[in-house]
């Protein structure tokens, strides 16, 4: 988090539908599953990283997140006092680009909701690959995480990931010449 931009809630809230869409990397930092996943994603490569659920903002006032089932959640519930957020985006994504991912997410929230159902087989995985270094393969094909289901719809983006945490997002981001940080809310920055 150390050099990305500190924003308040106004300011998350200020952002224009042409500064869409950015990746969102969230963090409740009053929930023990937070906590879990953070946990697990931080055990195998010993390394730091402070996101647990990764989701796209694509429509001004809601984020496109895979929760039990794959559905729009009003940016309010991150704003609330109990959530860190970082965004992240390309520069160099132009209208077309935009466009490609914007329509990739709105199909899939028109899936009838089996379609859309949370990948819990994937988070076992996670959790074989974290404890054991293997079993990250191990998920439903049609079913997604979070941070799958972000990776999904970055259509021109070859991200050399298969089945990313939050954590390896962030991490990729952090070291990719192309993503930028558009800014990091952080409740516990006390500017609120």
């Amino acid at each position: 988090m150390s050099g990305a931009p500190h924003m308040t809630a106004e300011q998350v809230r200020r952002i224009q539908y042409q500064d869409l869409p950015l990746v969102a990397l969230t963090d409740n930092l009053t929930s023990w599953v937070s906590a879990l996943v953070k946990l697990h994603s931080n055990l195998r490569h010993h390394e730091k990283h402070d996101y647990s659920h990764a989701m796209l903002w694509t429509t001004p006032g809601h984020f496109a997140s895979q929760g039990l089932a794959y559905e729009l959640v009003p940016l309010s519930y991150y704003l609330r006092g109990e959530h860190r957020v970082k965004l992240w985006y390309r520069p160099d994504w132009d209208v077309r680009a935009k466009a490609r991912i914007r329509a990739s997410v709105y199909r899939a929230l028109r899936e009838p909701w089996q379609k859309r159902r949370y990948d819990a087989l994937g988070i076992v995985g996670q959790w074989l690959y974290s404890i054991l270094g293997v079993g990250r393969g191990v998920n439903r094909g049609n079913r997604y995480y979070c941070s799958e289901r972000v990776r999904s719809h970055l259509v021109d983006e070859a991200i050399p990931l298969a089945h990313p945490s939050p954590a390896d997002l962030d991490k990729y981001f952090e070291g990719s010449p192309d993503w930028q940080c558009y800014g990091v809310y952080d409740p516990k920055a006390g500017d609120e």
